[in-house]
């Protein structure tokens, strides 16, 4: 048989009709059943697209992550396979509607009957990678202030739909990395943001009951899940981006099937940004670069700190105590080792904050990298000022310049020497 597509998303539609074809013709099932009471509910609305709802299926069936999960189906009347797909995977709760009634209202249905203590809201034309289930919900446990928690958002071609989402002043939504590789260290360390698509968002069922769910009045679906999380950073909680949690997406899997799917979008955003008008201008304005747009929501300066990569490998404590004090001063810590591969670097981190972005670069990178951020670091720190010798720095960019040395920095440029204590990390 050959297959001709021009698109992932083509190729992906095709290899999936097939799969389900074989699955249901060779009496095929899943298995869903919790292993004990469910830690975390997994909410799951479909419409048709019976073949997206098995590849999501079966990324759950593989049992990757540790915790009792079920899964509650809400069925918004679809016509094609879903119903007989359904019928052959076990441990499904599955809730059925005779007509759409959109992804808002079927949530909340879910979560009304859901009895795990966590809620994931999964779209049904993803696929959940690795222990992502295990990570979210591990937050959410160990931080009683996070209201919401998200991941990579991986298309097909294996780029970024987002790694977290800001909104902006006029009520738009802001990807971070759209685009860019998934493996991409400038969009893999974690951070506020201001919400995470509804494709893979976990939160508390008590706080989203507190909530009132979903708000229905966005009808089938689109700012739902931004109203929701603009409600909880509202009210004093946080949303977070974890990089460990991660998704692959189709991307308007059912959604590109909506009649006057503009005229929705219109009509939602408009809902949204007057329901929000007070708070909208305090977010992030026109005119933000992608980098400095990353860390917006929450960091008080920003901190380039070089380390030689012998340096950085014998000395890992002393550097992680460093970073630790630049963090409780609210700092955003990029971290960039010189002259060690990526591959072996990865060996030496655990220990540093999930929170800090770590580059591994050449001499010749680490010079690319000053070239294109020097705007965004308010200070560069480090232990070894021969690490700046070659480079050719602006008088503007050496003010910014510091080096470590025991308890405290020095600036290198004679107008602005000076010493900082730095407090410990409590």
């Amino acid at each position: 048989m050959t297959i001709s597509s021009s698109t992932p998303k083509e190729m992906m539609t095709v290899l999936a009709r097939l799969a389900l074809r074989a699955f249901l013709e060779t009496g095929c099932r899943l298995d869903c059943r919790p292993r004990s009471l469910p830690t975390a509910s997994l909410i799951i609305p479909v419409h048709n697209r019976a073949e997206l709802t098995l590849t999501c299926l079966q990324s759950l069936a593989m049992r990757q992550n540790t915790i009792p999960l079920e899964i509650i189906i809400v069925d918004n009347g679809s016509t094609d396979e879903t119903r007989q797909l359904l019928r052959r995977v076990r441990g499904l709760r599955v809730i059925r509607n005779q007509t759409n009634l959109g992804f808002p209202k079927a949530v909340n249905q879910a979560a009304i009957q859901a009895t795990g203590r966590f809620l994931i809201l999964l779209n049904n034309d993803v696929q959940v990678l690795g222990r992502s289930i295990d990570h979210a919900v591990a937050f959410l446990m160990a931080n009683a202030d996070v209201g919401a928690v998200g991941g990579k958002v991986i298309l097909l071609d294996g780029t970024l739909q987002e790694a977290g989402v800001l909104i902006g002043q006029d009520g738009r939504a802001l990807p971070c990395g759209r685009g860019r590789s998934a493996d991409d260290p400038a969009y893999s360390f974690q951070r506020d943001v201001d919400y995470c698509s509804g494709a893979f968002l976990a939160t508390r069922r008590d706080l989203f009951l507190d909530c009132n769910g979903l708000d229905e009045i966005f009808g089938l679906g689109y700012y739902e899940e931004t109203d929701f999380c603009a409600r909880l950073l509202r009210s004093g909680k946080r949303v977070v981006f974890l990089p460990d949690v991660r998704i692959f997406h189709f991307e308007n899997g059912t959604s590109s099937a909506f009649p006057d799917l503009l005229e929705l979008l219109q009509r939602n955003h408009g809902i949204f940004v007057t329901r929000h008008a007070s708070w909208l201008p305090t977010k992030s304005g026109p005119g933000w670069s992608p980098l400095a747009l990353r860390t917006s929501t929450c960091q008080a300066f920003n901190i380039l700190m070089a380390e030689h990569g012998a340096t950085f490998v014998s000395n890992r404590a002393n550097v992680q105590e460093w970073i630790a004090r630049m963090e409780t001063l609210d700092g955003f810590v990029t971290l960039v080792v010189v002259g060690v591969a990526p591959g072996a670097l990865r060996a030496y981190l655990d220990g540093l904050p999930k929170t800090v972005e770590v580059l591994s670069l050449n001499p010749s990178e680490f010079r690319d990298l000053i070239a294109a951020r020097g705007n965004f670091y308010d200070l560069f720190a480090m232990r070894d000022p021969a690490l700046f010798d070659t480079l050719a720095l602006s008088d503007y960019l050496r003010a910014k310049i510091a080096v470590i040395r025991d308890a405290h920095i020095e600036f290198v440029h004679p107008s602005s020497l000076r010493r900082i204590p730095m407090r410990r990390a409590s």
